[in-house]
């Protein structure tokens, strides 16, 4: 059977189509995973003004969203390397009914800034989560490659120093480098619950989250996720979703997680036994 030129160009332009999509498949997954995204409330940069009322004399403990908030917020769990000023700021204060939604303008690298996803990479999370709070609190709305690559590296380099590891940090590890690395002289470390979470986002401070990463679900992630991770939660949504920037995956800026799998997924480190270990979450509280 003779071909026709117009066959044979519906049969080369259908093969050329192939190869795109196939060779662009990563791209279009990423495309399709942001098209897919709800809209999200406006994002607020971080400004100074933003300053919670002072600490209050803790009245009976307040039934909450996912827990109950009591005067242990902090005595909790301390670092070495921190000093707690509740009498200044507390960025669980009270300011009254919380809204619908918010959303802090949180810049978004991930774990591995070029993809590389080298064994440091891949034991980063902590870091980037830090980097992210970081940047934020000095105004940055994005961090380049580069500036990813160079701030993770220096973190590490801090951690091998002074601890002799950087894997797997636990929330009071974290708290150290924080403040011993890039100068946050007040980081709290806190029970979680919902209410304090979101609480603490709508008066301007982002919470970085330890997690059992694989409970936390994520598609994105290769074999089911890793062992231990962290994630930035910088907002949420009227429709109940929490909006963060997980460093695990290159979709990670905005990604959103249930209420139902964070309160499943976050624990500390605990030594390796990370689904028994204490749910807490870290809340750094800009430099003065």
């Amino acid at each position: 059977m003779k071909r026709t030129p117009v066959a044979v160009g519906v049969v080369l332009l259908l093969l050329g189509t192939g190869v795109f999509l196939f060779v662009e498949r990563a791209s279009l997954r990423d495309w399709i995973a942001q098209a897919a995204k709800p809209s999200l409330p406006v994002a607020r940069p971080y400004t100074p003004s933003i300053k919670p009322a002072p600490t209050q004399i803790p009245g009976p403990p307040a039934v909450v969203e996912g827990g109950v908030a009591t005067s242990s917020h902090y005595t909790l769990e301390s670092s070495p390397s921190t000093t707690p000023m509740p009498a200044k700021i507390d960025p669980l204060a009270d300011t009254g009914a919380l809204p619908s939604q918010a959303n802090l303008d949180v810049p978004f690298t991930t774990q591995s800034p070029y993809a590389k996803w080298t064994p440091q990479d891949e034991e980063s999370c902590e870091e980037a989560a830090s980097y992210m709070v970081d940047a934020y609190y000095r105004g940055e709305q994005t961090i380049s490659q580069d500036e990813a690559v160079k701030a993770l590296d220096g973190i590490v380099a801090y951690e091998m120093k002074t601890f002799g590891f950087f894997k797997d940090t636990s929330a009071t590890t974290t708290a150290s480098f924080i403040s011993g690395y890039l100068g946050y002289q007040d980081v709290r470390i806190v029970p979680f619950n919902v209410t304090d979470m979101k609480r603490a986002v709508v008066n301007g401070y982002p919470v970085i989250l330890p997690t059992a990463g694989k409970l936390l679900q994520n598609a994105n992630f290769h074999n089911g996720g890793p062992l231990f991770h962290m994630v930035v939660v910088k907002g949420f949504t009227t429709d109940g979703k929490i909006v963060t920037n997980d460093p695990g995956t290159r979709n990670g800026k905005d990604y959103l997680y249930t209420v139902d799998i964070l309160r499943t997924a976050v624990h500390d480190w605990n030594n390796g036994d990370v689904t028994n270990g204490k749910q807490v979450m870290l809340i750094v509280l800009p430099k003065t």
